[in-house]
């Protein structure tokens, strides 16, 4: 099955109506890729697409190019449902996080920090209330790349390059964590089955209302950048 183009980006054919429409595709950029899709318009993506999707990415894991962002380089992330985990397996640590997000059960949360493969993969339940927008500021991790799961609520999250961001205070090498201010590249609101990996060189703005502040539950697993 080959794309087709239109005036622009290569699309897929939609295997029929998205009730999520253009806000589920993923939002990926990878950089000195020019894949052969670059807008999904469909909630269940041709699997040609996620193939390629995938191997490209655990091409560049297994070449470490994740772990050093360029100072101005494109954005990384995934938004996705994890109802298509699967999709992942070209991705093995990121598979396995998201293979155990869809263990959980929500009327039973951990409440502590589960360790899926020690401190290598690892996942906390958080609990928090959403802010608006220019109450939030980014953060960057460096070890880590981040996997936020929406478990009930709707969670904004603005996603910019660390490069292009101001750094409001020193890079917190015990904590693995900086924050910057600046101009997000994209705002994502994340559903509950929802979610978004950001790797080191995504600097993310989370807690964002849609609205108004209301109640969100979310996971987020932690997954070691390879060394």
């Amino acid at each position: 099955m080959v794309g087709c183009r239109r005036n622009g980006p290569i699309a897929m054919p939609s295997a029929g109506p998205s009730p999520l429409g253009d806000r589920l595709g993923h939002r990926l950029a990878l950089k000195k890729i020019r894949p052969p899709l670059l807008r999904f318009e469909s909630q269940r993506l041709v699997s040609v697409g996620y193939a390629w999707l995938a191997g490209q990415m655990g091409a560049l894991l297994a070449e470490k190019r994740f772990a050093n962002a360029d100072e101005k380089g494109a954005l990384r992330m995934i938004f996705d449902l994890l109802k298509n985990a699967g999709t992942y397996q070209n991705l093995p640590a990121i598979y396995r996080a998201l293979q155990y997000l869809q263990t959980l059960d929500p009327a039973a949360l951990p409440e502590s920090r589960v360790e899926i493969d020690g401190g290598r993969i690892f996942a906390n339940t958080v609990r928090l209330t959403s802010k608006p927008f220019e109450s939030c500021v980014f953060e960057a991790h460096r070890r880590y790349i981040d996997i936020h799961y929406i478990v009930s609520g709707v969670e904004g999250i603005g996603v910019a390059s660390v490069g292009a961001l101001t750094p409001l205070e020193p890079f917190s090498q015990e904590k693995d964590i900086g924050f910057y201010q600046g101009e997000h590249h994209s705002l994502t609101f994340l559903h509950s089955g929802e979610f978004m990996v950001c790797w080191p060189e995504d600097a993310h703005k989370v807690a964002i209302a849609q609205d108004a502040p209301a109640p969100i539950i979310k996971l987020v697993a932690k997954v070691a950048v390879e060394e």
